[in-house]
């Protein structure tokens, strides 16, 4: 039995096709599987929607969401506009710009490597490197950093500082309490490249100080006190 007419044929012994006149849109089923072709096509369900309109979309849902910005299941669309959760809520979304990951509890990565984060606090754990959730942070390798502050203490390129009341300064091989400048107020231990010596200055920057600049020793204060109380050497008021 052949069935035929302008919008369908069916030939059980050949093959079933539905469409327009000009079957530029049809159904078509035969052994091999089924075909659809359309300009537009449209499926909406209570909880599923296809849609090639306009960009193209398909959504799932108790009640499908209509856009990416709205509503709770799944969306996207041809625009690559897309949506996993609770616009508003718990979700992955994705407006072809900025990717938002929202979740309450999240854990990335495997039981080894991973990042995760829950009750207000992340953990993040490689080979050589743990954040814990309290804050802590054990690790292992080089820490390289020419900007930033630690404890009060602030780095540059060369220098690791507190202000002048303490530094390390890798390009003037110099340690400084209280002043960097050799002889000034303070401490100083340096290794003077111009003469290839150290030197080492404690004082009070003008008549009370220790001073040893590589080749001299210097030592000048009102009062010194040298050994034991049994044995000593001692100075004040003019005398010795």
């Amino acid at each position: 039995m052949l069935l035929s007419s302008g919008s369908f044929v069916i030939d059980p012994d050949n093959l079933s096709r539905f469409g327009g006149e000009d079957f530029a849109s049809f159904f078509m089923a035969d052994s091999t599987g089924v075909r659809i072709q359309t300009s537009n096509f449209n499926l909406n369900t209570q909880r599923f929607i296809i849609s090639s309109s306009d960009v193209g979309v398909i959504a799932v849902g108790s009640n499908p969401p209509l856009s990416h910005t709205s509503g709770t299941g799944f969306y996207v669309d041809g625009d690559g506009n897309f949506l996993v959760g609770k616009s508003t809520g718990p979700r992955i979304q994705f407006d072809g710009f900025e990717t938002i990951i929202s979740s309450s509890d999240f854990f990335l990565g495997s039981t080894e490597k991973f990042v995760s984060g829950g009750s207000g606090t992340i953990e993040i754990s490689s080979s050589n490197f743990h954040l814990q959730p309290d804050g802590d942070v054990i690790m292992a390798g080089t820490v390289t950093a020419t900007a930033g502050t630690i404890g009060g203490f602030t780095i540059d390129s060369d220098e690791i500082k507190s202000g002048t009341n303490i530094a390390l300064n890798s390009n003037t091989k110099t340690f400084s309490i209280n002043n960097g400048t050799f002889g000034n107020e303070g401490i100083q231990l340096q290794y003077n490249d111009s003469t290839a010596k150290p030197r080492l200055y404690v004082g009070n920057g003008s008549d009370n100080f220790l001073k040893y600049d590589g080749t001299n020793l210097d030592i000048r204060t009102p009062r010194f006190f040298v050994g034991t109380t049994t044995s000593f050497l001692s100075g004040s008021n003019g005398n010795i």
